[in-house]
């Protein structure tokens, strides 16, 4: 049994290298075209469920998959991306430094730190509880469409790592990231962020990718 994470598709916001956050924003032209070559990128991974973040940009990502491979998407609320509250919108360069002057100012690690009116990385570590025990359950291959925090932090909980090691773990615009189950029922990374689905045509406009 396999387990398929998948980021989604560039938005105008990871063009412009802003934080996204819970800001609901679409994908953009070339992030539909990574949609639909992403697609296809299945024809030779079989899946059986498709779990899906409620945000657009995922949802957008989404829909070519299950419509080419027949799958009815399935929305989890917990598969969101961090809230980053006030941040959401600001440069990454600026919310990078806002977690050091936060983490200093009141003592914390990184992982504690919560952005005004925001989720820190122990906060989705827990929010994504239910969907951790809705892929463990799971005995048929599942495709995971998600966004680059909320990806990286289910990875690290899917391989039984800790909180800190989510920021070793970075994802392109529907790079794919697949586990497979070991016989004790524990996953092992299989494949890490393979974007070869991706055509010169589709990368015109993108950006690296990492940008959340």
């Amino acid at each position: 049994m396999r387990v398929y994470l998948v980021r989604h598709g560039q938005t105008s916001w990871n063009a412009e290298g802003k934080n996204q956050g819970h800001t609901d924003i679409p994908l953009d032209e070339s992030g539909m075209e990574q949609a639909r070559l992403l697609a296809g990128a299945f024809d030779e991974r079989p899946f059986t469920r498709l779990l899906c973040s409620d945000l657009q940009r995922a949802w957008m990502t989404a829909e070519p998959l299950a419509q080419r491979h027949g799958v009815v998407i399935e929305t989890h609320l917990s598969l969101r991306e961090r809230s980053f509250g006030e941040w959401e919108g600001l440069p990454m360069e600026r919310v990078a430094a806002n977690f050091i002057e936060l983490g200093l100012l009141h003592g914390l690690a990184r992982e504690a730190v919560r952005p005004p009116g925001g989720e820190s990385t122990e906060d989705v570590w827990n929010r994504l509880t239910p969907a951790v025990k809705e892929i463990e359950g799971c005995h048929e291959p599942v495709v995971v469409i998600c966004h680059g925090g909320s990806g990286a932090i289910l990875l690290s909980r899917l391989l039984n790592a800790n909180a800190s090691t989510t920021r070793a773990f970075r994802f392109s615009n529907t790079g794919i990231t697949t586990l497979a189950r070991r016989p004790d029922g524990g996953f092992q990374l299989f494949a890490y962020n393979e974007s070869g689905h991706l055509r010169n045509e589709a990368l015109a406009g993108t950006v690296d990718g990492v940008v959340r």
